[in-house]
């Protein structure tokens, strides 16, 4: 079962350009139930009719922590906007439960479920993307670099698995992209227990170095998995979490390399957890910048060329 659903009018809040739709939203949508445990996600819809594009939000919280419902800013925004947002659940590691490849599967089940309910949630299936931040931001890059790889094909007997799982656009923000870089890092400037990694995984690089190495997006970065994906990867220059050099940085400079469209987004002195510490038109926020980029990203780069049947246009 899901929320009843609700219609907000467009407000100055959703209006970076001038331009804004309605919104509807549709809280609490059921996307699959995996090893008993149900997966839910909140829909943000432009309240127009129309055939628009498809993202998937992925929140963050070093794979332990976290709710979708952090990205209602972000759903709604987009939505203003044209685009269809869908945040969606995945399952959190606790210190006994590692959640890897577990919840790359959910997010599969997520994308898949976003282009099955294609029809009800006006969808173009054909245009669809991932965003996320920290953690999200690796499941976002998971994701669409690993679309077509066997070991990470969701095994689950979802109502949509049958259909694809690949997207187009990847909008990965602060994200972690590499473990073993992130497990040292950790080892050495962080708190004592502040091993993000470890949960996930299972165990440390000392250990299980090739399970590190192989659930790293830039692992993945090869030709075959970047061919057709535009990417807009947004980072502080200041994030001493996942520093840029390490993660962001390294995976654009992986993902040229293998042919991937990539767009940077870099904010001059903003922290790990900027894209959470405003709404996305608050007054000299860091996300009223990326906001802004966001959106000449999705008009100009993404290959959507823009939200169909958009009256605002």
């Amino acid at each position: 079962m899901s929320e009843p659903v609700s219609k907000v009018a467009a407000s100055g809040m959703n209006r970076v350009d001038g331009r804004g739709y309605g919104i509807e939203e549709r809280p609490g949508l059921l996307i699959a139930v995996h090893d008993g445990e149900e997966l839910r996600g909140d829909a943000y819809l432009p309240d127009h009719p129309g055939s628009f594009p498809g993202i998937v939000l992925l929140h963050g919280g070093a794979f332990t922590k976290g709710s979708r419902s952090s990205y209602a800013t972000w759903g709604r925004f987009l939505a203003s906007h044209g685009y269809v947002a869908l945040s969606a659940d995945y399952r959190l590691a606790t210190n006994d439960r590692p959640t890897y490849p577990q919840c790359i599967w959910d997010v599969k089940a997520a994308i898949q479920f976003l282009r099955g309910a294609a029809n009800d949630l006006r969808v173009d299936p054909q245009r669809l993307g991932v965003m996320g931040g920290s953690a999200g931001g690796y499941l976002a890059a998971m994701a669409a670099l690993t679309a077509h790889e066997p070991a990470f094909t969701n095994p689950y007997a979802d109502p949509y698995a049958d259909l694809g799982a690949e997207v187009s656009v990847v909008v990965p923000m602060a994200g972690t992209f590499d473990l073993i870089a992130q497990w040292e890092h950790d080892r050495t400037a962080r708190p004592p227990g502040a091993d993000m990694a470890e949960a996930f995984i299972g165990g440390t690089p000392l250990d299980a170095r090739r399970r590190y190495s192989e659930a790293s997006p830039i692992f993945h970065a090869s030709a075959a998995n970047a061919r057709g994906t535009k990417w807009l990867i947004a980072w502080g220059t200041l994030d001493d979490v996942t520093p840029p050099p390490l993660h962001s940085e390294r995976l654009a400079h992986d993902l040229k390399l293998a042919g991937a469209l990539v767009r940077l987004a870099p904010l001059v002195g903003a922290p790990h957890f900027w894209y959470m510490e405003s709404e996305a038109d608050q007054a000299g926020s860091y996300n009223v910048q990326f906001a802004g980029r966001l959106l000449s990203f999705l008009r100009t780069w993404s290959g959507w060329e823009g939200p169909e049947a958009d009256p605002l246009t």
